[in-house]
């Protein structure tokens, strides 16, 4: 029985299930119970005869249901996405569809507070899903290294714009006072010429 594929199977999946946050696993009624914050997320009772492995697949239930090897769960689970995986004797059991299907299974149990953190990274990721976390850590990398031309040249722009401004109203002051300078000047020269000819016509009186 030791080295069975059923039981070279469970011993893969209980260590898959295991790394998961908060994951625990119990034996009632003979079989293993893995929990996440005391509520089971996986079944898997590994026996002489095989391998059986339920679990709740919110979003994978009709194409497991597909799979030769799987049938609703007992005892009403099953219309609750409950999903049991029956293998007998040698016959190879597939870990990794199994595998996505622990984790489904997982989020679809654990609290949403501790999903939120593990999608985040902030928790510790299974076996299988770091590479899919680090690719979204670099994906956000990526993005951050994109958006800085931009930040920058708007930051340009906007510096470029205040420049621009700063020339339009020193060139509007400096027309005004020139204007201004016209005006005086233009006046002064009109209050001269009034004062002559003020002066020419009190002179032809006086002749």
């Amino acid at each position: 029985m030791k080295n069975s594929p059923a039981q070279a199977a469970a011993a893969e999946l209980r260590a898959f299930a295991l790394t998961f946050p908060e994951a625990t696993e119990e034996f009632p009624w003979g079989e293993s119970a893995f929990k996440v914050k005391g509520k089971v997320f996986v079944f898997m009772y590994a026996h002489a005869a095989g391998l059986n492995v339920s679990l709740k697949l919110p979003q994978s239930n009709a194409t497991a249901l597909d799979k030769s090897f799987a049938e609703p769960t007992g005892y009403g689970l099953g219309k609750r996405g409950w999903v049991t995986c029956k293998f007998e004797g040698s016959e190879r059991v597939p870990t990794d569809v199994l595998k996505p299907w622990i984790l489904e299974s997982w989020r679809a149990i654990a609290p949403k507070t501790l999903v939120k953190r593990f999608d985040g990274g902030l928790a510790s990721a299974p076996s299988g899903t770091s590479a899919a976390l680090s690719r979204k850590a670099d994906a956000g990398s990526t993005r951050e290294k994109k958006a800085s031309p931009r930040a920058r040249s708007a930051t340009q722009v906007g510096k470029d714009l205040k420049k621009i401004a700063r020339k339009s109203s020193k060139s509007v002051k400096g027309t005004a006072r020139k204007s201004r300078k016209s005006g005086s000047g233009t006046a002064r020269k009109s209050a001269g010429e009034t004062s002559r000819e003020s002066a020419a016509r009190r002179t032809r009186k006086r002749s």
